[in-house]
């Protein structure tokens, strides 16, 4: 029976276990809910999955997208509604008294 968590030879025969994925990747795709974590963990995420080390590269590139989307979306819906107020506050002076 091969064990699956070991994957490259080392030169002296010893294997090297499988580095897995990274779990900052993954706590990356938070950024739906908490943008700014998923933001940090996704550049943490990203380092930690270069060439040659941890799986994960994708999950850290999602949540970033995210993350940062989500940030964007955020201030532009606040920016809008904001610039609506004015106008809301004179519909509401209009408005009928009874």
């Amino acid at each position: 029976m091969t064990d699956h968590a070991l994957t490259e030879s080392a030169p002296d025969g010893a294997t090297t276990p499988d580095p897995g994925t990274s779990i900052w990747a993954i706590v990356s795709l938070v950024g739906i809910i908490v943008p700014i974590v998923g933001i940090v963990a996704g550049h943490i995420g990203l380092v930690q999955t270069g060439p040659g080390r941890q799986a994960g590269r994708g999950f850290a590139i999602a949540g970033l997208v995210i993350g940062y989307t989500t940030v964007f979306m955020t201030i532009v819906t606040l920016l809008v509604i904001w610039s609506l107020l004015p106008g809301l506050e004179q519909f509401l002076e209009d408005l009928p008294a009874e």
